[in-house]
């Protein structure tokens, strides 16, 4: 609110004498943020920001200097991967309540296991995700706000954005062009298509991934440890990546190079600055997911070579995105950092370390359990589906399918490498001890299975691509659920605490700043 000087003189007169409630109402609209940021670094563990801190030179830097640094976040439910990851950042509720229990979902009836980007009638719709998002919320409140959800994967942005964002974009594997919705209809605006394809050109696209200038304390890594994966450019650098074709998409290996998450910033940027957010005094959400730390931790483990290059440009890239919001806003923003789940070490280096560790082929848990279950009700097959971390039992005329269920759990938790298994029809009456109310958490009951189970430590399930190599995450896990929490900018003040908080009460304090309804299912403000 503006006033002429004789008229900002009478408003005063009128607020002294009480007639008004002027209680700093210009002052608090100047306060308030223009633009929320959301950062979420697919992968990132809640150590490596500490452990590493003499890497950060720029946004990683500010962030953690400038910001109030939660270095003791974790997620609250079992299944730590992608896409449950980031429904829960985006909802503030856990999957028992957005029924993203796990990036595939099994339909007993189909028989099959369908991506949550396959469950719509359009590709990769949210469809599948039963609560709103923070954006949602947002556009319901304040319809003039705007927001927008970007990523390199399509689970990402697509739950990021919920069905009310104004763009939500992610980057093809297939074709040379950006995917997504405007609006909640199929389909990216032209100006933002037309420019991630002069992003992408072969002219453009780099030929080697070089190592560059590190520390010296990190110079003493290997460059090839063992049970890293060769994706298609080698496991040592300078790492070559396959040609790219004029009018071609990039190539798989170019995921698995910082190059992709500074494309992924000039969009940012580009959209930022079209759609106009945070030039005005209505709040705007800009949602952005950055993938490449996940691709390089799955093919060369935290702690390589690979990593360390990977964070260190990241640093550099925030660096850029929130300086240029910044300036954009005014100094307006605030920033919120966090991850979709951590990972575990490679297994070969767990065991160098003293650690049992390796991987769980399924065609073991299928066997101890069909074997336990012919004993007591007859020739199978029982068992139908496991898609970690669910079991499916085959559902049989006759049979007490409790019983059956509870069997087969018992029988899954002798094996040697699952640290335990428990029906999930029982997990609402059972002693809620921490791992028994993540499994709850993470369950909902259309559509988990009759059993679910967490590996032992250090163990994960053989992965189709990567066999017995590489690294995963996915379980309940310290390595896996511990993640970064830090909020940083207009009216934050800087710290750093240890106090013990989930991924959920990040979502809670945006909800709260923005203005937006308490959920009494989510989490709890940020102290």
């Amino acid at each position: 609110m503006r006033l002429h000087a004789p008229k900002k003189a009478l408003f005063l007169l009128i607020c002294l004498a009480g007639l008004l409630n002027c209680s700093h109402k210009e002052d608090k609209a100047q306060n308030e943020a223009k633009l929320y940021l959301l950062i979420v670094v697919d992968q990132l563990r809640g150590d490596e920001l500490y452990k590493h801190q003499d890497l950060w030179q720029h946004g990683l830097k500010r962030l953690t200097q400038e910001g109030r640094w939660y270095d003791n976040a974790k997620h609250g439910h079992a299944r730590t991967e992608t896409a449950a990851g980031h429904a829960t950042i985006a909802t503030g509720l856990h999957p028992k309540w957005h029924g993203i229990i796990n990036k595939k979902m099994f339909l007993p009836k189909e028989n099959k296991a369908i991506s949550i980007c396959d469950w719509g009638t359009s590709p990769c719709t949210p469809d599948a995700l039963l609560e709103p998002t923070i954006g949602d919320r947002l556009k319901v409140h304040s319809p003039q706000s705007k927001v927008l959800s970007l990523a390199q994967k399509d689970r990402a942005a697509m739950l990021m954005g919920g069905r009310r964002a104004d763009v939500v974009a992610w980057m093809s594997h297939d074709t040379p062009a950006l995917e997504g919705r405007t609006a909640g209809t199929p389909g990216v605006p032209a100006w933002l298509q037309s420019a991630y394809k002069t992003m992408i050109t072969s002219e453009k696209m780099p030929k080697t991934w070089n190592l560059g200038k590190i520390p010296t304390a990190y110079k003493q890594i290997a460059d090839d440890r063992p049970d890293e994966v060769d994706i298609g450019m080698g496991i040592t650098f300078p790492h070559k990546l396959p040609s790219i074709e004029k009018d071609a998409a990039p190539p798989w290996a170019w995921f698995y190079t910082p190059h992709s998450d500074e494309v992924l910033l000039e969009l940012g940027l580009r959209a930022a600055q079209k759609l106009n957010l945070g030039k005005d005094h209505i709040p705007d959400l800009m949602m952005i997911s950055f993938s490449v730390v996940d691709t390089v931790g799955h093919a060369f483990g935290p702690g390589s070579l690979e990593r360390i290059s990977t964070l260190m440009a990241l640093d550099k890239t925030l660096g850029i995105l929130i300086e240029t919001l910044e300036k954009q806003s005014g100094g307006q923003l605030v920033v919120a950092l966090s991850a979709d789940h951590g990972v575990a070490p490679l297994p070969a280096i767990a065991r160098q370390n003293g650690l049992d560790s390796g991987r769980i082929e399924p065609s073991e848990l299928h066997k101890v359990m069909e074997t336990a279950l012919e004993k007591d009700f007859g020739q199978g097959p029982h068992v139908q589906a496991i898609v970690e971390p669910y079991v499916f039992l085959y559902p049989k005329a006759g049979r007490d399918m409790a019983k059956a269920i509870v069997q087969a759990a018992k029988a899954l938790s002798t094996h040697p490498h699952i640290f335990k298994a428990w029906p999930t029809y029982l997990l609402e009456n059972m002693q809620q001890d921490e791992l028994t109310k993540l499994m709850l958490e993470n369950s909902h009951p259309l559509r988990s299975g009759h059993i679910i189970f967490a590996p032992q430590p250090y163990y994960s399930m053989s992965h189709r691509h990567r066999k017995s190599a590489g690294s995963n995450h996915g379980t309940p896990w310290d390595y896996d659920r511990h993640v970064p929490i830090i909020l940083w900018g207009q009216g934050i003040q800087t710290k750093r605490l240890n106090t013990p908080v989930q991924v959920i009460d990040l979502s809670r304090t945006l909800a709260d700043r923005l203005g937006l309804a308490v959920d009494v299912r989510g989490g709890k403000p940020l102290p």
